[in-house]
């Protein structure tokens, strides 16, 4: 099993450089990401000079280059000049039927979180399984079900593509119409169980 870690690297003038699909294996591969400049994404200044040490798919110290022991690496990459963040979220997606090469691409641009709105649970939930399981290069998946009028259901093109034949349009778990007498909890209860 192989674990991503997934970090966003960005030149101040030239391309994106992406270690998400560089795996580090569960035998404890010890990285430093050396001489960075950190946005920590607190609202906090830019930190320039700073070294992360990763160890597997933990961070082990973020601080001052001068303060972490290069000797405690098994590999360096040196990026002065470049800027680190962290990873980031996409959450309005529809990537049921996405191929695993949208995964990689994904997780490629620093997205270490997707959230699906009302794909096909079913596929989703393999999806999931994969990605935490490290047999996917890619990110977390998440996903939620859409519930919805008849009007909105019927015509809405994207709900029809995430309902597949074996379900009526508006009876899949993840994609359910709700009317007058619709019964919330056991509605809510089914699209839970996918997810």
């Amino acid at each position: 099993r192989t674990f991503a870690v997934s970090l966003l690297i960005l030149g101040l003038l030239g391309p994106s450089t992406v270690l998400g699909d560089q795996p580090i294996t569960e035998s404890r591969t010890t990285l430093l990401l050396h001489d960075l400049t950190l946005i920590d994404g607190t609202g906090n200044p830019p930190r320039s000079g700073m070294s992360v040490l990763i160890e597997g798919d933990r961070i082990l110290a973020i601080a001052p280059a001068a303060d972490i022991d290069a000797a405690r690496a098994d590999s360096i990459i040196n990026l002065q000049g470049r800027f680190l963040i962290p990873g980031l979220i996409e959450a309005h997606t529809h990537v049921s039927g996405v191929p695993d090469e949208g995964f990689i691409y994904a997780l490629s641009k620093g997205l270490t979180t997707l959230r699906d709105m009302g794909g096909d649970g079913r596929y989703l939930l393999g999806v999931q399984a994969a990605a935490r399981d490290g047999e996917l290069a890619g990110p977390d998946v998440l996903f939620s079900a859409v519930m919805a009028g008849r009007c909105f259901m019927e015509n809405d093109n994207r709900v029809k593509m995430a309902t597949p034949e074996c379900f009526e349009l508006g009876e899949a778990p993840w994609a359910q119409i709700v009317e007058a007498g619709s019964d919330l909890p056991e509605i809510i209860a089914s699209a839970k169980a996918c997810g």
